[in-house]
């Protein structure tokens, strides 16, 4: 609901403590606030001298600035599931395995007016890229459910004809602001992973992001990839991450780098992630072992020339963060349901969202 509440509305209304106001002024409030504390607080990321891009960037060079954590008004610590290009139907947390004080963060720049409400859900309308900019997004297929930063490789019926619907210019976020601005700073640490974070500083967030899903048409790696292998590994410590990736060097869209084998499994091994499936199975893809001899083959004898032709080959991949033990259960663990006009995701009862207001 963010696009309905004015500017003026939304810094009038801050400070107030979320016990008193509406749960849906809140909602409006905290996801215009998301934007505010990037915006306000990372004014200097404006400067950097790099254009948006869709290729590798792990630089970091992001400077020292000072954050603002988003407040949710919910207890320190509650956990915080992401969800990067949700289109109509983002996930909510699952009523089985998660307790009412998670929260789900939904970005999408296009259509975001037509998600439904949800308890436990704030849908912030904006892209997400390796750095803040405004840049002008292509409207493709139906409910632009295809929309991407970047041009299609090829022409296909997704992306021709009716199913072009234009472009808009959408405002922009850096995926490391918004983590250091939700997560919480790590609550030990040793010297090795300090002096890797050096250059940036902890988190300032109160929360633990639980889970990130990526669905960003071509721009999932150019995101993942702008946050330093080391901070992955040490410092936000996401337990499962789900990212959209290409296979057998197919290119969805053009100047964009999201392969499976070139790109995602050097970076994620780099960050200490385990490969643990996709999710749509194939043979060759069914482990961390069976992944990479299938790209060491790939790489080697350069098999995915014959799939030039195709206009798309992609999937979601899991990761797993070192710490944690291998998934028993792929879909209980990645997959999360869905809340959208045609189907309501799951919810509990109202009084047990009450409990996690902070008055």
């Amino acid at each position: 609901g963010m696009h309905k509440m004015p500017l003026s509305s939304t810094l009038r209304f801050k400070g107030i403590s979320a016990g008193n106001m509406s749960k849906s002024l809140v909602k409006n409030v905290i996801a215009a606030g998301i934007i505010l504390v990037v915006l306000f607080c990372l004014q200097d990321l404006g400067s950097q001298k790099s254009v948006l891009s869709g290729r590798k960037q792990n630089d970091n060079s992001v400077t020292s600035s000072t954050l603002s954590p988003l407040n949710l008004g919910r207890p320190l610590g509650s956990k915080v599931i992401i969800n990067i290009g949700s289109n109509l139907d983002p996930i909510v947390p699952r009523t089985k395995q998660d307790d009412p004080c998670t929260m789900a963060i939904a970005f999408e720049p296009i259509v975001h007016s037509q998600i439904p409400d949800h308890p436990a859900l704030y849908v912030v309308p904006v892209a997400v890229s390796n750095q803040m900019s405004l840049s002008l997004m292509q409207l493709y297929n139906v409910d632009s459910v295809s929309s991407s930063l970047a041009t299609p490789q090829k022409q296909a019926f997704w992306n021709q004809g009716s199913n072009h619907l234009g472009a808009k210019v959408v405002p922009v976020l850096d995926l490391l602001s918004i983590l250091r601005t939700i997560q919480a700073s790590p609550s030990s640490g040793n010297a090795e992973s300090k002096k890797s974070t050096s250059n940036t500083s902890f988190s300032v967030g109160l929360y633990q992001i639980d889970f990130i899903m990526t669905d960003m048409q071509g721009f999932d790696f150019t995101a993942i990839s702008s946050v330093k292998p080391s901070l992955w590994r040490d410092e936000f410590k996401v337990p499962h991450i789900m990212t959209e990736v290409y296979l057998k060097g197919v290119h969805t869209y053009t100047g964009v780098d999201n392969d499976l084998c070139q790109d995602w499994l050097p970076y994620m091994s780099s960050a200490g992630y385990i490969f643990e499936g996709l999710s749509n199975p194939r043979p060759g893809y069914e482990n961390a072992e069976a992944l990479q001899k299938t790209c060491k083959e790939e790489v080697s004898q350069n098999r995915h020339k014959r799939y030039n032709n195709l206009d798309l080959l992609e999937t979601d991949a899991f990761w797993r963060h070192p710490s944690l033990r291998p998934s028993k259960n792929m879909s209980s663990t990645y997959i999360y349901p869905r809340h959208s006009k045609k189907i309501a995701g799951p919810r509990f009862q109202d009084k047990d969202y009450d409990r996690c207001f902070l008055s």
